[in-house]
C-alpha cells in the first residue's frame, strides 16, 4: 500500500513539474518572439525631442507628452553611445524651446558621443530646441520647418492692479534689498528692470557664442540674426544654420555614406529606444 501511495506520488510530482516546465517554456517564448517584433534588430537610435525642453516632470499633471525632459533624453543619448548594437543617434526634434540650461546639456551631449549624430527638425526647433540641435554632426530640416528664435526671455506678469482693485495691499517685509524682485504683489523698479536686461544680454551672449562654435560660425554672423525671430531655413541653409533638406530617407542616406553602408544595412529603432 505504502508503494502503491509513492507511485502515485511520484507521478503528481512529475505531472506537475512538466506542467510548470511547459508553462515557463511557453512564457519564454512568447517572450523572445515579443522582443523579436517590438524591437527588432537596429543599429541607428532615433531620439524624440517633443515639447518644451524641461529639467524635469512637471509634478502637477500626469501627462508629460507635450514636455520633452532633460534628464530622460540625455540618458537615452548616453545609453545608445554606449550601446555596441548602435552606430549612430538621430534625434528627432519638434519644439519651441523651453530651458537653456538642458538646451546646453543636452548639446554637449551630443558633441560628447563617440558616434555620427544628426538631428532631424520635424515642424520647428526654435531658441533652446535649436540650441541642443547644434550639439549634432549634422542638422536635417523640412523646407517648412520653423527654426532659430535665438534669444533669451524672462518675463512674468504682476497682480498689482487687480489687488487694488480687489482690496488688498502688499505689505513688503525683507531683509535683503531685492529678495522680492519677482515677487506678482509689486511692480519691478526701474533698477531691477536693468538688473534683469543685464543679466538677459550676459545669457543671450553665452547661447550667441556656443551656437557660434557649434556650427563653426563666426560669432558676429549669428549675432546679426539672433533677435528672437524664426529664420527662413532657406536662410538658415546660406548662413549654415543647418545643413540639409530631407526627412529620415536622407538622414538615412547620409549615414549610410559616413558608415560605410547601404541604405537598406540602416535601420532606425522606435522612438521606445
Amino acid at each position: 500500500m505504502k508503494n502503491f501511495l509513492t507511485k502515485i506520488t511520484l507521478r503528481k510530482i512529475f505531472h506537475f513539474s512538466a506542467v510548470i516546465f511547459f508553462g515557463l517554456f511557453i512564457l519564454l517564448l512568447t517572450s523572445v518572439i515579443t522582443e523579436e517584433v517590438l524591437s527588432p534588430n537596429c543599429n541607428v537610435a532615433k531620439i524624440p525631442v517633443r515639447g518644451e525642453i524641461v529639467g524635469y516632470k512637471s509634478g502637477g499633471s500626469e501627462d508629460w507628452t507635450d514636455e520633452a525632459v532633460a534628464g530622460d533624453i540625455y540618458n537615452l543619448i548616453e545609453r545608445a553611445d554606449n550601446d555596441s548594437e548602435i552606430e549612430a543617434i538621430i534625434v528627432e526634434i519638434n519644439s519651441r524651446g523651453g530651458s537653456g540650461v538642458s538646451g546646453q546639456e543636452l548639446a554637449n551631449a551630443l558633441k560628447r558621443a563617440s558616434k555620427p549624430t544628426v538631428a532631424l527638425i520635424k515642424e520647428e526647433a526654435a531658441s533652446a530646441a535649436y540650441y541642443l540641435a547644434t550639439g549634432a554632426d549634422k542638422i536635417f530640416v523640412s523646407e517648412f520647418s520653423s527654426i532659430g528664435s535665438i534669444a533669451v526671455t524672462q518675463s512674468f506678469s504682476d497682480d498689482v492692479e487687480k489687488s487694488k482693485k480687489e482690496g488688498y495691499n502688499y505689505n513688503q517685509l525683507q531683509t535683503g534689498k531685492y529678495k522680492d524682485m519677482f515677487s506678482g504683489d509689486r511692480p519691478l523698479t526701474y533698477e531691477e528692470r536693468q538688473m534683469i536686461l543685464k543679466e538677459l544680454e550676459s545669457v543671450h551672449d553665452v547661447l550667441i557664442k556656443e551656437i557660434a562654435v557649434n556650427r563653426g560660425l563666426e560669432v558676429s554672423e549669428v549675432a546679426k540674426i539672433a533677435d528672437g525671430s524664426d529664420i527662413n531655413t532657406k536662410k538658415a541653409l546660406e548662413l549654415g544654420l543647418i545643413d540639409a533638406f530631407g526627412d529620415l530617407y536622407e538622414v538615412k542616406q547620409y549615414l549610410a555614406q559616413t558608415l560605410g553602408l547601404s541604405v537598406a544595412d540602416i535601420n532606425v529603432c522606435d522612438d521606445a529606444y
